[in-house]
Protein backbone atom coordinates (compact mmCIF):
# COMPACT_ATOMS: atom_id res chain seq x y z
CA UNK A 1 0.00 0.00 0.00
CA UNK A 2 1.71 3.41 -0.78
CA UNK A 3 -0.11 6.43 0.07
CA UNK A 4 0.89 10.36 -0.73
CA UNK A 5 0.54 12.97 1.46
CA UNK A 6 0.51 16.52 0.89
CA UNK A 7 1.57 19.23 3.54
CA UNK A 8 0.42 22.70 3.14
CA UNK A 9 1.08 25.68 5.00
CA UNK A 10 2.12 29.38 5.49
CA UNK A 11 5.45 30.19 5.18
CA UNK A 12 7.05 29.98 8.44
CA UNK A 13 4.19 27.82 9.91
CA UNK A 14 6.09 24.80 10.17
CA UNK A 15 5.52 22.58 7.68
CA UNK A 16 9.11 21.41 7.27
CA UNK A 17 9.83 20.73 11.06
CA UNK A 18 6.20 18.31 10.58
CA UNK A 19 7.67 16.41 7.61
CA UNK A 20 10.89 15.69 9.63
CA UNK A 21 9.29 14.47 12.49
CA UNK A 22 6.69 12.87 9.95
CA UNK A 23 9.87 11.11 8.26
CA UNK A 24 11.76 10.34 11.70
CA UNK A 25 8.60 7.94 12.53
CA UNK A 26 8.40 6.13 9.22
CA UNK A 27 12.09 5.63 9.99
CA UNK A 28 11.25 3.79 13.15
CA UNK A 29 8.26 2.10 11.45
CA UNK A 30 10.88 0.66 8.85
CA UNK A 31 8.77 2.30 5.93
CA UNK A 32 10.23 3.36 2.89
CA UNK A 33 9.62 7.39 1.84
CA UNK A 34 10.38 9.79 -0.86
CA UNK A 35 9.90 13.54 0.48
CA UNK A 36 9.57 15.91 -3.00
CA UNK A 37 10.69 19.90 -1.14
CA UNK A 38 8.72 21.87 -3.18
CA UNK A 39 11.00 25.37 -1.80
CA UNK A 40 13.94 23.39 -2.38
CA UNK A 41 13.30 22.20 -6.02
CA UNK A 42 11.61 25.82 -6.67
CA UNK A 43 15.55 26.69 -5.68
CA UNK A 44 16.80 24.20 -8.20
CA UNK A 45 14.34 25.28 -10.91
CA UNK A 46 15.37 28.85 -10.68
CA UNK A 47 18.57 28.26 -10.63
CA UNK A 48 18.65 26.34 -14.03
CA UNK A 49 15.91 28.49 -15.86
CA UNK A 50 16.90 31.85 -14.73
CA UNK A 51 17.35 33.21 -18.23
CA UNK A 52 14.54 32.07 -19.44
CA UNK A 53 12.17 33.61 -16.80
CA UNK A 54 13.87 36.77 -16.84
CA UNK A 55 12.81 36.61 -20.69
CA UNK A 56 9.24 35.53 -19.46
CA UNK A 57 9.51 38.07 -17.12
CA UNK A 58 11.18 41.18 -18.94
CA UNK A 59 12.75 42.03 -15.71
CA UNK A 60 16.45 41.76 -16.35
CA UNK A 61 15.84 45.35 -18.45
CA UNK A 62 13.85 47.01 -15.65
CA UNK A 63 15.87 45.81 -12.73
CA UNK A 64 19.08 45.12 -14.05
CA UNK A 65 21.03 46.77 -11.92
CA UNK A 66 19.44 45.11 -8.28
CA UNK A 67 20.82 41.97 -10.12
CA UNK A 68 23.63 40.32 -7.83
CA UNK A 69 24.75 37.83 -10.90
CA UNK A 70 22.53 38.18 -14.07
CA UNK A 71 24.26 34.62 -15.48
CA UNK A 72 24.27 32.87 -12.36
CA UNK A 73 20.46 34.14 -10.22
CA UNK A 74 18.34 36.10 -9.15
CA UNK A 75 18.87 38.74 -6.31
CA UNK A 76 16.40 38.64 -3.30
CA UNK A 77 15.37 42.14 -5.05
CA UNK A 78 14.07 40.95 -7.81
CA UNK A 79 11.98 38.38 -6.09
CA UNK A 80 10.66 41.00 -4.21
CA UNK A 81 9.30 43.29 -7.12
CA UNK A 82 8.02 40.05 -8.49
CA UNK A 83 6.03 39.36 -4.96
CA UNK A 84 4.38 43.10 -4.98
CA UNK A 85 3.47 42.69 -8.65
CA UNK A 86 0.20 40.62 -8.99
CA UNK A 87 0.66 40.14 -12.63
CA UNK A 88 4.32 39.45 -12.53
CA UNK A 89 4.08 37.23 -9.81
CA UNK A 90 0.80 35.25 -11.72
CA UNK A 91 3.14 34.55 -14.54
CA UNK A 92 6.33 33.73 -12.36
CA UNK A 93 4.13 30.99 -10.23
CA UNK A 94 2.38 29.54 -13.48
CA UNK A 95 5.88 29.15 -15.16
CA UNK A 96 7.62 27.50 -11.88
CA UNK A 97 4.41 25.57 -11.06
CA UNK A 98 4.21 23.84 -14.47
CA UNK A 99 8.24 22.75 -14.19
CA UNK A 100 7.56 21.62 -10.71
CA UNK A 101 4.84 19.77 -11.39
CA UNK A 102 6.05 17.18 -14.40
CA UNK A 103 9.66 17.07 -11.61
CA UNK A 104 6.44 16.08 -8.99
CA UNK A 105 4.64 13.41 -11.12
CA UNK A 106 8.26 11.80 -11.80
CA UNK A 107 9.02 11.33 -8.87
CA UNK A 108 6.32 10.28 -7.47
CA UNK A 109 5.99 7.12 -10.22
CA UNK A 110 9.75 6.49 -9.80
CA UNK A 111 8.73 5.97 -6.02
CA UNK A 112 6.06 4.03 -7.14
CA UNK A 113 7.86 1.71 -9.36
CA UNK A 114 10.55 1.22 -6.63
CA UNK A 115 8.62 0.35 -4.19
CA UNK A 116 6.63 -2.29 -6.69
CA UNK A 117 10.07 -3.55 -7.98
CA UNK A 118 11.01 -4.05 -4.03
CA UNK A 119 8.02 -5.87 -3.40
CA UNK A 120 7.45 -3.52 -0.38
CA UNK A 121 3.98 -3.54 1.27
CA UNK A 122 3.80 -0.06 3.05
CA UNK A 123 5.45 3.61 1.16
CA UNK A 124 4.94 6.79 1.85
CA UNK A 125 5.17 9.70 -0.92
CA UNK A 126 4.82 12.92 0.98
CA UNK A 127 4.90 16.48 -0.92
CA UNK A 128 5.16 19.70 1.22
CA UNK A 129 4.14 23.12 -0.89
CA UNK A 130 3.46 26.34 0.54
CA UNK A 131 1.32 26.63 -3.07
CA UNK A 132 -0.18 23.26 -2.53
CA UNK A 133 -3.67 24.33 -3.47
CA UNK A 134 -3.01 27.57 -5.66
CA UNK A 135 -1.01 24.65 -7.96
CA UNK A 136 -3.90 21.89 -7.92
CA UNK A 137 -1.48 19.63 -5.87
CA UNK A 138 -4.45 18.45 -3.81
CA UNK A 139 -5.68 16.78 -5.89
CA UNK A 140 -2.75 14.14 -5.80
CA UNK A 141 -3.11 13.54 -2.24
CA UNK A 142 -4.25 10.97 -0.20
CA UNK A 143 -4.69 13.16 2.56
CA UNK A 144 -3.07 16.57 3.58
CA UNK A 145 -1.86 17.89 6.53
CA UNK A 146 -2.03 21.75 7.15
CA UNK A 147 0.36 23.30 9.78
CA UNK A 148 -0.51 26.50 10.88
CA UNK A 149 0.55 29.04 13.58
CA UNK A 150 0.05 32.34 14.43
CA UNK A 151 1.05 35.35 12.35
CA UNK A 152 3.23 37.25 14.53
CA UNK A 153 4.82 34.15 15.42
CA UNK A 154 5.77 33.09 11.81
CA UNK A 155 6.98 37.07 10.98
CA UNK A 156 8.97 36.34 13.92
CA UNK A 157 10.32 33.02 12.93
CA UNK A 158 10.91 34.39 9.26
CA UNK A 159 12.94 37.29 10.22
CA UNK A 160 15.07 34.80 12.94
CA UNK A 161 16.04 32.57 10.15
CA UNK A 162 16.36 35.04 7.76
CA UNK A 163 18.84 37.17 10.17
CA UNK A 164 20.50 33.76 10.77
CA UNK A 165 21.03 33.42 6.45
CA UNK A 166 22.36 37.29 6.54
CA UNK A 167 25.28 36.32 9.63
CA UNK A 168 26.05 32.50 7.90
CA UNK A 169 27.00 34.83 4.31
CA UNK A 170 28.17 37.62 6.22
CA UNK A 171 25.61 39.90 4.18
CA UNK A 172 25.39 43.07 5.95
CA UNK A 173 22.95 45.22 3.33
CA UNK A 174 19.67 43.60 5.08
CA UNK A 175 18.47 44.25 8.58
CA UNK A 176 15.00 43.24 10.35
CA UNK A 177 12.55 45.46 8.60
CA UNK A 178 14.32 44.45 5.39
CA UNK A 179 12.91 41.23 6.68
CA UNK A 180 9.49 41.81 7.97
CA UNK A 181 8.72 44.24 4.93
CA UNK A 182 9.55 40.73 3.02
CA UNK A 183 7.19 38.73 4.93
CA UNK A 184 4.35 41.04 4.51
CA UNK A 185 4.74 40.83 0.72
CA UNK A 186 4.81 37.33 0.63
CA UNK A 187 1.77 37.34 2.94
CA UNK A 188 0.17 39.47 0.73
CA UNK A 189 0.82 36.69 -2.34
CA UNK A 190 -0.08 34.22 -0.18
CA UNK A 191 -3.81 35.38 -0.15
CA UNK A 192 -5.45 33.26 -2.91
CA UNK A 193 -3.68 30.06 -1.54
CA UNK A 194 -5.88 30.77 1.35
CA UNK A 195 -8.95 31.37 -0.12
CA UNK A 196 -8.36 27.96 -2.19
CA UNK A 197 -7.46 26.50 1.15
CA UNK A 198 -10.63 27.00 2.44
CA UNK A 199 -12.75 26.41 -0.45
CA UNK A 200 -11.03 22.81 -1.24
CA UNK A 201 -10.01 21.62 2.46
CA UNK A 202 -12.06 18.14 2.02
CA UNK A 203 -8.89 16.53 2.15
CA UNK A 204 -7.37 17.99 4.89
CA UNK A 205 -7.64 16.01 7.80
CA UNK A 206 -5.61 17.78 10.32
CA UNK A 207 -5.36 22.01 11.11
CA UNK A 208 -1.67 21.53 13.56
CA UNK A 209 -1.26 24.39 15.78
CA UNK A 210 2.26 25.29 15.35
CA UNK A 211 2.30 28.43 17.81
CA UNK A 212 3.84 26.99 20.65
CA UNK A 213 1.46 27.53 23.35
CA UNK A 214 0.75 25.29 26.01
CA UNK A 215 -2.67 24.14 24.67
CA UNK A 216 -0.50 22.54 21.46
CA UNK A 217 -0.97 18.94 20.45
CA UNK A 218 2.77 18.12 20.08
CA UNK A 219 3.87 17.52 16.33
CA UNK A 220 5.20 14.06 17.69
CA UNK A 221 1.64 12.64 18.32
CA UNK A 222 0.28 14.41 15.54
CA UNK A 223 2.05 12.67 13.27
CA UNK A 224 1.33 9.30 14.60
CA UNK A 225 -2.27 10.08 14.41
CA UNK A 226 -1.37 11.22 10.70
CA UNK A 227 0.60 7.36 10.02
CA UNK A 228 -2.98 5.07 11.49
CA UNK A 229 -5.04 7.54 9.35
CA UNK A 230 -3.01 7.44 6.53
CA UNK A 231 -2.47 3.56 6.53
CA UNK A 232 -5.40 2.11 8.91
CA UNK A 233 -8.02 4.53 7.59
CA UNK A 234 -9.52 5.09 10.70
CA UNK A 235 -12.10 8.25 11.15
CA UNK A 236 -10.98 10.96 12.47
Amino acid sequence: MVKTLGVSGSIASGKSYFVKVFIDLLKEQNVEYYHFDADKETHEVIRKNHKEISALLNIIDLYKDELSDSERTFSKAILNKILSSSELNKTYQTYIWNILYGELLRSRDNFFSSIKDKGLDKGVFIFDAAFLFGAGWDNLADMIVKVVADTDVRKARFVERSEQNVHKNDDKNHDKSHFEAQFDLIEKASEKERYLDRERNRKIIFTMNNTNTTGDVPLELEAKTVYTCLFEEKPW
